[in-house]
């Protein structure tokens, strides 16, 4: 399995020692309205440790980890960023839009738009 580079501020051991990922984030929770803008740092990964999320390093916070797979109930914005074929170090805007009630009016969803380098995957 192939490991990330790590961060330099991080390479040094400013870690926790056991820390389980190699570098330091902090999870980030979407209100409707709210968006992450970013480069992402790593792409959700099925079986790897925090792998249901979306880590974005941003200016203000560092790398934040948003939830961003069906797992966690977040399949909008993983098939966003699928059809919007995001990649490690691409700059993204994710913005959760709110939520929104299935046609058949049995279910609700959440809905995001993401935008990648430019090329805007609207909100389902």
């Amino acid at each position: 399995m192939e490991r990330e580079p790590e961060p330099a501020a991080y390479a040094a051991g400013s870690r926790p020692p056991g820390h389980p990922l190699p570098f330091e984030w902090r999870p980030r929770t979407l209100d409707p309205g709210d968006s992450v803008e970013g480069r992402v740092f790593r792409l959700p990964r099925h079986g790897h440790y925090c792998g249901n999320y979306l880590f974005v390093r941003t200016e203000r916070e560092g790398i934040v980890g948003i939830p961003a797979t069906a797992a966690k109930g977040h399949s909008v914005l993983a098939q966003h960023l699928a059809e919007r074929d995001v990649k490690v170090g691409d700059h993204v805007r994710v913005v959760f839009t709110g939520w929104r009630t299935t046609s058949d009016g049995e279910r609700q969803y959440r809905s995001y738009t993401v935008v990648n380098g430019g090329r805007i995957g609207g909100s389902a």
